[in-house]
């Protein structure tokens, strides 16, 4: 008996004969990026099967990157994830204008703070340092929440300009007159905590990637310490490598 994509006599289990038909759907194009899946209840319905067999099913689609679950808004189709090139230093900014995207940041909390920043090489207790949280944006969705640190001096005069869809990186540059010339970022897998949950419209279980970065000036001056949680559903990085 088939009931909307199911066949009981099938011997594949139903969860996974659910999955085959919405993957189907993604894979002819009938179902676009952005798109939204049917409630639980309504694909429940739709197939004739409980909503712990949808769940299931979902949930395969999520683990194979074609729909994410945003919290409190339901289950979307994923486009394509934005592949970045890890040997290049490029800002959040340049990055999604490269991509044909509109940037955005939204300033969570900017203030001024002392102590030492082993990163930035200050170690006087007295050190000042801008310290700037955001909530970095492609086409208005979120991608990344961002903290970042840069040396009072000789970046002080920049600290009035940081305010939402503004490059840090630009305002260095052209208002200092400083740019970025190399730097080092590490890499980590992580699981999100409840507020970066709720701030990148992510589940629990949906991992993100942490990235930990120091830029430097042409004269080795560090400019900016940024610690960054990326959506993983919305990520591949790239790398050359020689021998």
């Amino acid at each position: 008996m088939h009931i909307a994509g199911v066949d009981r006599e099938s011997n594949i289990p139903l969860y996974v004969q659910v999955c085959q038909y919405w993957r189907a759907r993604i894979a002819q194009n009938q179902l676009k990026p952005g798109d939204q899946l049917p409630t639980e209840a309504e694909m429940a319905k739709f197939h004739g099967v409980s909503k712990i067999t949808v769940r299931q099913a979902v949930h395969l689609l999520v683990n194979e990157g074609l729909v994410a679950t945003r919290q409190g808004k339901g289950t979307f189709v994923r486009a394509a994830k934005h592949q970045w090139d890890l040997s290049k230093l490029y800002s959040f900014s340049e990055d999604m204008k490269m991509r044909g995207f509109t940037p955005g940041a939204r300033v969570l909390k900017k203030e001024i703070v002392k102590g030492p920043v082993e990163q930035l090489k200050l170690d006087d207790s007295n050190a000042l340092t801008i310290r700037v949280e955001r909530l970095r944006l492609a086409d208005n969705e979120p991608m990344a929440i961002e903290l970042l640190r840069i040396p009072y001096e000789p970046f002080a005069d920049i600290y009035d300009d940081i305010v939402d869809n503004v490059s840090i990186y630009g305002l260095v540059e052209h208002k200092i007159g400083i740019k970025p010339a190399y730097g080092t970022q590490f890499i980590e897998a992580a699981l999100p905590d409840r507020r970066e949950q709720k701030l990148l419209e992510i589940d629990a279980q949906e991992a993100v990637l942490k990235l930990e970065r120091v830029s430097f000036s042409r004269e080795r001056v560090p400019i900016e310490h940024t610690i960054s949680i990326y959506r993983g559903d919305q990520y591949r990085f790239r790398v050359t490598l020689e021998r």
